[in-house]
């Protein structure tokens, strides 16, 4: 519960930066240590997602169970790239660059 708490607020906080043209430099560097700390604050959920299966899973369903965890991630991964690769393939470099 803390990680959700913790990453919505640290994303609501990344929506509410001023722009370069307000603050200059500072907003950049804000939005860098803003994502430094959000992904610090999900960077343990991989594992503990893990755990919670293991020791919830099934006897005999344990290792399939928590393969589940990677799968997750790589099929993720996998829809993040092919999405990318629809709309680099549909739209100008213009219309993406806006």
């Amino acid at each position: 519960m803390a990680t959700v708490i913790i990453s919505s607020v640290i994303t609501a906080l990344i929506g509410l930066l001023p722009s370069y043209d307000s603050i200059g430099f500072f907003s950049p560097l804000l939005l860098t240590i803003l994502r430094i700390l959000q992904t610090m604050s999900i960077s343990a959920e991989p594992t503990n997602s893990g755990s919670l299966l293991i020791e919830s899973a099934p006897e005999n369903r344990k290792g399939l169970v928590t393969s589940f965890v990677m799968v997750g991630i790589f099929v993720g991964f996998v829809l993040g790239i092919y999405s990318f690769y629809l709309l680099s393939s549909w739209l100008t470099a213009e219309q993406m660059s806006k």
